[in-house]
């Protein structure tokens, strides 16, 4: 398929790595897991192959809620889409991650951020001019705090040496969680979650060494270089359905709460 609206490419270093963009809107579901609508946001400024992708696939999908609703349920959903080179002049997409959550709740019933250290750019991902994207799962207790935090996932912005990578999403990964432990919330008091002994949340945490980059994904319906990172165990996490969502479909200053939303049964292509 050819892209009306190409990615730009940053080199042969970058051989490896693909380009992706987020794409947000929401959809209602009805109450047997199928897809009874759904809207893009703003549309006019994504490129026409990645919203036939979507208009292709999504509504064919089904979902699976905890708790079936009496009615549609209006969800907050993100896509990523992945573009690979098929050959010089075509490339193929693929819906490689989603997340949905139950749009328009109050605030008092889901949990929110109080307070946000920022965290310090790393040395060595600064000095090595690596940008990227940690995707941290938090463990919030009753008072607020943060008693676990784990780095699930983390995605670079330039392919280099494998083992330079990795120190990379290891620098990367600790500087975000150094300074999540201090971070604070405020926790559901109202609502099905309020009488919950904790919550865990998604919270994603970018470094970009130039935030004027026209490929690092700020601006909605613009390409970035995605160079995935595996996924990560997490072990004080015990309830594996809580992982069903890949982590990077998580935007970024989003606080995407675990068990949210409703559950995405159709399987995708995250690799």
């Amino acid at each position: 398929m050819a892209l009306a609206s190409q990615p730009g490419h940053a080199g042969a270093a970058d051989t490896m790595a693909e380009a992706s963009m987020l794409v947000e809107g929401t959809a209602v579901i009805n109450p047997d897991g199928s897809v009874a609508s759904y809207k893009l946001k703003q549309q006019e400024k994504l490129p026409p192959p990645i919203v036939g992708l979507i208009a292709q696939a999504l509504p064919a999908w089904k979902f699976q809620f905890r708790t079936p609703p009496a009615a549609p349920v209006e969800e907050n959903m993100s896509l990523r889409i992945v573009a690979t080179d098929a050959d010089r002049t075509h490339m193929t997409l693929r819906i490689a991650s989603a997340q949905f959550e139950q749009g328009a709740q109050p605030e008092n019933e889901i949990l929110r951020y109080a307070s946000q250290k920022r965290p310090l750019y790393p040395r060595l991902s600064l000095d090595g001019r690596m940008s990227g994207t940690v995707y941290v799962l938090v463990l919030v207790d009753r008072d607020g705090k943060v008693t676990e935090a784990a780095a699930e996932q983390v995605n670079l912005r330039r392919y280099t040496d494998k083992r330079l990578m990795e120190l990379y999403r290891k620098d990367l990964a600790n500087a975000a969680l150094k300074a999540i432990r201090q971070w604070t919330f405020h926790v559901p008091t109202a609502g099905s979650q309020a009488q919950a002994p904790s919550w865990y949340g998604r919270v994603p945490v970018t470094f970009s060494v130039n935030n004027m980059d026209p490929n690092d994904g700020s601006k909605y319906g613009t390409w970035e270089i995605y160079v995935r990172g595996p996924r990560e165990t997490i072990p004080w996490l015990q309830d594996r359905r809580l992982l069903a969502e890949e982590p990077d479909a998580t935007p970024d200053g989003a606080l995407h709460q675990l068990d949210g939303g409703a559950k995405l049964l159709t399987p995708l292509s995250p690799n």
